[in-house]
C-alpha cells in the first residue's frame, strides 16, 4: 500500500468515526492537561505556519458561523446597503460591548476571536445583530445612525404601513433613538420593541 493510499484510509477511517475518536481525544486530554499542552506547544514550534493557518481558518470560519446566526452578510440597519463581509461585525443592540468583553475576556479590547468563540458556546443568544462598521461606530459614539434618517423619511413619505414594513423585515429600527420610535414615527412602542429590540 503506498503512502497515499493509507492516507486515504486514514481520512475515511477518521470520519466514519469521528465522534468517538473526538470523544477519546478529549478524555485523554482531559485527564493529561500537562502532557497535552506541552505536546501542543512542542507542535506549534515545529510547525509554525501550519499553526497559523490553522488558527486563522479556524478563526474565519467562527466569524462566518456568527454573522450567519444573526442574519447574514447584509448589515441590519436601515438604508445601509453593504454587504462586503470584511466590513460587518457584530452589534450589541442594547450597547453594553465593552463592559461584557471586559467581563468574560478582562478586558473592553478583546473583540474579534475570543467573541466569536463565546456565541458559538452559548449557542448565539439574543440581543446581536449584524451591522457594517460605520453603523455600529456611529451607533456607540452618537446614539444613533444617521442611516435612522432614512428610515424616518421613507416611513413618513413613502409607507402607508410602517409596522408592516418592520414585520416584513424591509426595514430595521435597530440603529433609532428610543425618542424617534415614538414622537416621529408614532408606533406603538411595544410593538417595535418587539420586533426589532431595543436599539441604542
Amino acid at each position: 500500500m503506498t503512502r497515499e493510499e493509507k492516507k486515504k484510509k486514514s481520512a475515511a477511517y477518521y470520519q466514519a468515526n469521528r465522534e468517538r475518536i473526538l470523544a477519546r481525544n478529549n478524555t485523554w486530554h482531559a485527564r493529561h492537561r500537562e502532557r497535552s499542552r506541552e505536546i501542543s506547544a512542542k507542535y506549534r514550534k515545529a510547525n509554525p505556519e501550519k499553526t497559523n493557518a490553522a488558527v486563522k481558518k479556524c478563526a474565519r470560519a467562527n466569524r462566518d458561523a456568527a454573522i450567519r446566526a444573526y442574519g447574514g452578510y447584509h448589515c441590519a440597519c436601515p438604508g445601509c446597503d453593504v454587504t462586503t463581509p470584511e466590513f460587518l461585525g457584530i452589534d450589541h443592540i442594547e450597547g453594553g460591548g465593552c463592559k461584557q468583553r471586559e467581563k468574560l475576556f478582562g478586558s473592553k479590547y478583546a473583540a474579534g476571536s475570543p467573541f466569536y468563540r463565546w456565541l458559538k458556546k452559548n449557542n448565539y443568544p439574543p440581543g446581536f445583530q449584524v451591522l457594517c462598521h460605520n453603523c455600529n461606530l456611529s451607533k456607540g459614539f452618537y446614539g444613533a445612525c444617521p442611516h435612522a434618517n432614512v428610515l424616518k423619511l421613507m416611513l413618513k413619505n413613502f409607507s402607508s404601513d410602517p409596522v408592516g414594513e418592520l414585520e416584513r423585515g424591509r426595514v430595521n429600527e435597530s440603529c433609532l433613538s428610543d425618542n424617534t420610535a415614538s414622537s416621529d414615527l408614532s408606533f406603538p412602542d411595544d410593538h417595535v420593541r418587539s420586533i426589532c429590540g431595543k436599539g441604542v
